[in-house]
């Protein structure tokens, strides 16, 4: 009984838990078997949803709605909805790896969920791309991007010396 984590871990796959945690934070965890936080992850989700409207607006964004997608997204808190949501992907895929199979240095992908991070906050502020969500999106990705590279030129560095 002790040991069925450990064999269960060599099963599960990093990369469908980041998958499924794109999908809708929290089911990374549940597939990985972290009940816990991964039930709080949809609980906060579903509650964020419901209240903000994120999923109208995002509706309205892709049915090509720019003004009601953006008027519902700017009377909500759905600005800080990326935070939650690159955590949630980075927590699951790194979970995987660190926790179930004991590889404590391997972090992986760090900088590119602290670029999301880092850039759809401000991001989702803007609609110069028509609407906040798509405008969140694209300079969160291009800031994750650029400082996934940057990690990797850091850690690069750090192997030399």
């Amino acid at each position: 009984m002790i040991n069925e984590p450990n064999e269960q871990a060599a099963h599960k796959s990093d990369i469908f838990a980041l998958i499924w945690s794109i999908a809708m934070p929290g089911l990374g965890h549940l597939y990985l078997g972290n009940k816990i936080i991964g039930i709080l992850f949809i609980a906060y989700t579903g509650i964020f949803m419901i209240f903000s409207e994120l999923n109208n607006a995002i509706f309205y964004a892709f049915a090509g709605d720019f003004q009601k997608a953006n008027s519902i997204f700017a009377e909500s808190p759905s600005i800080f909805f990326p935070a939650v949501y690159s955590f949630a992907i980075w927590h699951a895929y790194n979970y995987d790896v660190i926790v179930r199979k004991g590889r404590s240095s391997e972090y992986k992908l760090t900088g590119f969920f602290f670029g999301l991070l880092i850039g759809g906050v401000p991001g989702s502020s803007q609609q110069f791309l028509g609407t906040y969500i798509f405008t969140g999106l694209v300079v969160g990705i291009i800031s994750g991007i650029l400082f996934h590279l940057v990690e990797k030129l850091i850690v690069t560095q750090l192997k030399k010396s």
